[in-house]
């Protein structure tokens, strides 16, 4: 028998190897292939993030070895689809990583939860996404504070607001000058809002608090003033004039140069007046800077003559650190002027310059600075130079503390029980102060005599203790000689008469009516009454002359009204025939 031989497989090894390795690679290359999509990494704000802003910026980084598709890239914010901008980040300088994607996206959010979403694709077509949440708890804000904080108003009953966000369930709680205030609150805008019932006090800092609370715990509080002042400003020019009648310049005698310019002067310490100095004490459009190159300490007098100045704006205005003070403002200056003079306020501005701007002198100009500072009375001058600012200093008061123009014209009868005064009138005004009159809801009769300056008892009382008063006859209104006259009578008795004008057919106009004459002599009574008239501070604003014995002149003073109706037939014609001449005179 033949013996077999061994087959060698020494040749057969290397194909062997070779078809074992195909069968391995070739086989995990489709069980290893790349399915995954792009990866996130940088995520902002983080899962979970408590916000207090709604204003931020979501970001998130995508990277994908296979190349991110940026135009795959979709993002949600609460299920609704966003555009978000995309960028790929830097191999080089030239060259772009497009296995990463930067992606950003600005949002506003509202208070609550929010979920975002991201998802991309990569080269391969191999899609991923991720979600995540977060939070925006925006605390408690008060916004829109009205009036705004510092601000001065021009009315004593001001709206007073403010706006709470990011508050829900709010309750409110809101005083004004420590007093709680029945503040309104609409849940739906956050708005709170006040406007006082009666007039808050005059020139005065007006404080507000606002405490906001939610039902979650939450709260916030507000705190704002504002200034109330109904007056004009007196207005004056800022002027070396005007400056030196308060401040005479022998009294600045600009000696002193480290008060004002420090004691380091250099050209590179700016916060010192050096980038203008050189114009007044050189008058030089450079800086010298051999001057004051190692500083000028306070004991060393300056090497260079001081050109001073006499303008007091070149260095009243300046913003300088070395605390020059400025030169004063309008509100400023009537700050400084107030009164000591207590209880006056209910009428009269707090401010001597706000006060007497509202009056005029004989020429019918307002009242000025140097109304007083020029004066050449010696009780005005020594109240400046005492600074006595009180009423009295330089006018004279009536009863109780009170100006003449507040006296009732009570006989001494009447004064054993009343006052002289309607301001210390204990019966009826001293109980209610200045708004017994003062006020809107006072009778027409009231108003009346305020708008025509009738302080009379009986310009608004007509009866009391069982008699009627009568109203006298103003003083300033003449009463032609050799007449007599009639009480003062409500001139609305004859409202509807030919001759009657319809101006005095209201409350508080009055008519006199005198006897009748049948000779006046040569006298011109028409020249008589605007001679008498004139020099009573009467303007006149109509004149009809039928003859010289049938004429009407009308006359006014401030807000008052006068009329005086000369005729001598039995009515106002002068056609009529004569029976005797006869007055009226009509006024309010």
């Amino acid at each position: 028998m033949e013996r077999l031989q061994p087959v060698s497989t020494k040749g057969l090894l290397f194909p062997v190897f070779i078809l074992c390795l195909f069968l391995i690679f070739g086989f995990t290359s489709r069980v290893l292939a790349d399915t995954a999509g792009p990866a996130y990494s940088g995520i902002t704000p983080y899962e979970g993030a408590q916000l207090n802003s709604g204003k931020i910026t979501i970001s998130v980084t995508a990277k994908d070895i296979d190349r991110v598709i940026d135009t795959s890239v979709i993002m949600k914010v609460d299920g609704n689809q966003v555009s978000p901008i995309k960028e790929f980040g830097w191999l080089s300088e030239w060259e772009d990583d497009f296995t990463t994607l930067n992606i950003y996206y600005p949002a506003s959010l509202t208070q609550g939860i929010h979920t975002i979403y991201i998802a991309a694709k990569d080269a391969r077509g191999n899609f991923s996404e991720h979600t995540w949440s977060l939070t925006v708890a925006v605390p408690p804000q008060i916004t829109s504070k009205t009036p705004l904080d510092g601000a001065t108003v021009a009315t004593l009953r001001p709206e007073i607001s403010a706006v709470v966000k990011n508050m829900e369930q709010a309750s409110v709680i809101m005083t004004l000058d420590g007093r709680e205030a029945n503040a309104s609150y609409d849940a739906t805008t956050g708005r709170v809002t006040y406007t006082p019932s009666a007039d808050i006090e005059n020139e005065s800092v007006h404080t507000v608090n606002l405490s906001v609370s939610g039902q979650s715990g939450s709260n916030v509080k507000a705190q704002w003033s504002f200034k109330t002042n109904t007056y004009e400003e007196m207005v004056f020019n800022v002027a070396d004039e005007t400056c030196q009648s308060c401040h005479p310049r022998s009294e600045h005698q600009m000696d002193n140069c480290s008060a004002c310019h420090g004691t380091n002067l250099s050209a590179s310490r700016s916060v010192y007046p050096v980038d203008d100095c050189y114009k007044c004490h050189f008058q030089l459009n450079d800086y010298p800077v051999s001057y004051h190159s190692n500083g000028l300490p306070v004991y060393i007098p300056p090497q260079h003559p001081v050109q001073a100045t006499d303008s007091c704006t070149e260095c009243h205005n300046k913003t300088w650190q070395s605390n020059i003070p400025q030169y004063h403002t309008v509100i400023d200056t009537a700050e400084r002027h107030l009164t000591t003079s207590a209880g006056c306020d209910q009428c009269h501005a707090q401010s001597l310059t706000r006060e007497h701007y509202r009056h005029a002198d004989n020429e019918g100009n307002r009242l000025n600075c140097s109304t007083c500072h020029s004066s050449v009375e010696t009780r005005v001058q020594e109240a400046i130079s005492s600074e006595e600012s009180s009423c009295a200093a330089c006018h004279e008061l009536g009863e109780s503390g009170g100006h003449p123009a507040h006296e009732g014209g009570l006989d001494a009868s009447c004064k054993t029980c009343h006052s002289g005064s309607i301001l210390s009138e204990s019966q009826f005004h001293s109980q209610s102060g200045c708004q017994v009159c003062h006020s809107e809801n006072v009778p027409e009769i009231v108003r009346y005599s305020i708008d025509t300056g009738n302080t009379s008892c009986f310009s608004c009382h007509s009866e009391g203790h069982s008699v009627n008063f009568v109203a006298k006859v103003p003083e300033d209104i003449p009463l032609y000689p050799g007449f007599d006259w009639t009480l003062p009578q409500d001139a609305r008795i004859f409202a509807g008469e030919p001759w009657f004008d319809v101006q005095y057919d209201s409350t508080g106009a009055k008519i006199i009516i005198s006897n009748r004459l049948s000779s006046v002599g040569d006298n011109d009574v028409a020249a008589w009454y605007r001679q008498e008239l004139s020099q009573n501070g009467w303007t006149q604003s109509g004149e009809k002359i039928n003859t010289t014995d049938n004429f009407s002149m009308t006359y006014t003073k401030n807000s008052r009204m006068v009329t005086v109706n000369f005729f001598s037939g039995e009515n106002h014609e002068p056609e009529a025939p004569f029976i005797g001449h006869k007055l009226e005179i009509l006024y309010k």
